[in-house]
């Protein structure tokens, strides 16, 4: 399975790895979450390992949400912290109720919508 998306392109302190933030269908929703940073159109993918909180320090590790039904990925984020913040209390909790699953995920940048205003983050 594959979802397009739109997000925020992002450089951070803690990876030489681009982060992608703010995921939507939209490109209006995510220029909404910071009108400065560069959009790009995204392709999200589930990841091969599907290891509960498998991370490699230093580069961002995503995570989404398909609610029981559904075949759509929601709730993606560049790290298992801020993903699992995202439920009240914990993912797990919403797993073992039967809610939905938690994935995690790859993201491919496929084109850059609009270029930043405060850097060359987009390149």
């Amino acid at each position: 399975m594959e979802w397009k998306r739109f997000a925020n392109k992002y450089r951070m302190n803690w990876t030489e790895d681009p982060v992608y933030s703010h995921f939507s269908t939209s490109e209006r929703i995510v220029g909404m979450y910071d009108d400065e940073a560069c959009i790009v159109e995204v392709v999200v993918r589930m990841h091969a390992d599907q290891t509960p909180h498998s991370r490699e320090r230093g580069h961002p590790d995503y995570w989404g949400w398909m609610d029981k039904g559904e075949n759509d990925m929601v709730m993606i984020q560049p790290t298992w912290c801020s993903f699992d913040a995202q439920f009240a209390y914990g993912v797990g909790a919403d797993e073992e109720r039967g809610n939905g699953k938690a994935y995690r995920l790859t993201v491919e940048e496929t084109r850059v919508v609009k270029e930043s205003k405060i850097g060359n983050v987009c390149g």
